[in-house]
């Protein structure tokens, strides 16, 4: 047990440590303070912790007067809230804002302790909840504690993870949260104790509270955990514990949005999401644009998408659950017309995909090390030289990390691969990304990958069906 908690621990320290500093060097420096939706997150936050309200205008009228929180000011001073000067929408009783409430609940008492800074701080202490699942995620693949730290060490501390971890927005968390779901998936015949099976209940059925748009997700995981427990052990007991937490759940944010939009879905309408070729465009970006993929900010998830294959005929049941929550993450945020999160650190949008990744790309790393454990030291010595060089530029020099729309020239696109922007995918502007030669050449690289590590895995169980007869 010491050495468990000592890898762990280990794997913790180096994370913090590395997302505090950028943090505080940011902070310092005056970098990446909060803007966007944060501020509005925030005054949400401001209203339920000092004015006990959902209601908009008192915690909006102190900010405008107070700057406390966007030190640009969100609007001038005495100017009266509306929906024209802030991020709600007036309604019948009263103004409420179109972000959900769940973020500001979580961030209460870090924000009535510590302000920005203690949000901020909590938010990076949620972050290190990824490296924990996936460290426990891990001993099913391998008992090899060396091999499983280096694995999770590659996969979690890098991008996305380190920059996006003291960002107000409820994707990192969300991602974790399926992940937890996941992994509670693929253990529910282990014991454990009712307060903890309970907060892990209330975790999920807690998603649609982070965003309306995590709903789909948290169904899947419900019904998936449900089913599954049904089928083990019969405990009706179980079950209708979980039912009724997401009955309840979706009860009260219906009500919450009825009295607040005058509709149990929210304040969002029937344009909230688009079908179109943008969205497409979007669909392959949130994959594999070189600022908003996530098989570029972390490049050894193309190990997990090469070994996606065997990891379904390990275990295809969980294979096809990873699968479903992942699109249930990546087809809402490709099809809404902020594209690519708006105006927030490129990749938003892919941070829950990321994190849901990290189950088959670190099965896929340590499955490596067994076939060849000197391309596995490759490989992992290359991503940390990698995420270090990430790391240096997006910490301590002027590297821009906010999106860049559509407008942007392709010479001042990239972010992350500068030096040789001009061979990577730039999936950002419908009106020619279709046109773009590299677009074609990475997604047939990609689908290369994604093949030929099927048909490996055929061809290595077609072998072992030959030794066994």
């Amino acid at each position: 047990m010491k050495r468990r908690l000592t890898s762990v621990a280990l794997l913790l320290i180096i994370y913090f440590f590395l997302s505090l500093f950028t943090f505080l060097f940011w902070a310092v420096n005056g970098r990446y303070w909060i803007t966007g939706d944060e501020p509005h997150y925030l005054v949400m936050t401001s209203g339920i912790v000092r004015y006990g309200t959902f209601e908009q205008t008192i915690p909006y009228t102190e900010e405008f007067k107070t700057q406390e929180i966007y030190r640009q000011e969100l609007a001038p001073i005495g100017a009266i809230p509306s929906s024209e000067n802030t991020h709600a929408i007036q309604g019948l009783h009263g103004l409420f804002n179109v972000h959900n409430i769940g973020l500001p609940l979580i961030l209460s008492l870090p924000f009535l302790f510590g302000g920005v800074i203690g949000a901020k701080a909590f938010m990076i202490a949620l972050g290190g909840m990824a490296i924990v699942i996936t460290w426990k995620i891990s001993s099913a693949f391998s008992p090899d504690r060396k091999i499983r730290f280096f694995a999770t060490l590659a996969t979690c501390v890098a991008l996305p993870l380190i920059p996006a971890s003291n960002q107000i927005y409820p994707d990192l968390l969300a991602g974790i949260i399926a992940l937890s779901g996941i992994y509670w998936f693929i253990t529910t015949k282990k014991q454990r104790k009712l307060i903890i099976e309970g907060f892990g209940i209330g975790a999920i059925v807690f998603l649609p509270w982070l965003q309306i748009k995590f709903l789909a997700t948290c169904v899947i995981l419900v019904i998936a955990i449900g089913l599954k427990i049904y089928i083990e052990t019969r405990s009706i007991k179980r079950i209708l514990l979980i039912s009724i937490a997401a009955i309840i759940s979706f009860v009260v944010l219906g009500f919450y949005n009825y009295y607040a939009f005058g509709k149990i879905s929210g304040p969002y309408d029937s344009g909230a999401l688009e079908l179109s070729r943008t969205a497409f465009m979007v669909l392959l970006g949130l994959c594999f644009d070189q600022n908003q993929g996530f098989l570029f900010q972390n490049p050894i998830m193309l190990v997990g998408l090469f070994f996606i294959g065997a990891y379904f005929s390990r275990n295809k049941v969980v294979t096809l659950l990873v699968l479903l929550v992942f699109l249930s993450f990546i087809i809402p945020n490709s099809m809404h017309p902020a594209w690519y999160g708006g105006f927030s650190f490129s990749g938003r949008f892919e941070w829950s995909i990321a994190i849901v990744f990290y189950l088959p790309t670190v099965f896929g790393i340590i499955k490596l090390s067994k076939i060849n454990i000197k391309v596995f030291w490759l490989i992992i010595g290359i991503s940390l030289l990698l995420q270090g060089y990430f790391y240096y530029h997006y910490t301590f020099a002027y590297l821009n990390l906010y999106n860049k729309g559509p407008s942007t020239s392709l010479e001042t696109y990239s972010i992350f691969y500068y030096p040789i922007r001009s061979w990577m995918p730039a999936l950002y502007n419908a009106s020619w990304a279709y046109r773009y030669a590299p677009n074609y050449a990475w997604s047939i690289v990609i689908l290369m990958i994604f093949f030929l590590g099927i048909l490996s895995n055929v061809n290595t169980l077609r072998s072992h069906q030959d030794l066994v007869t």
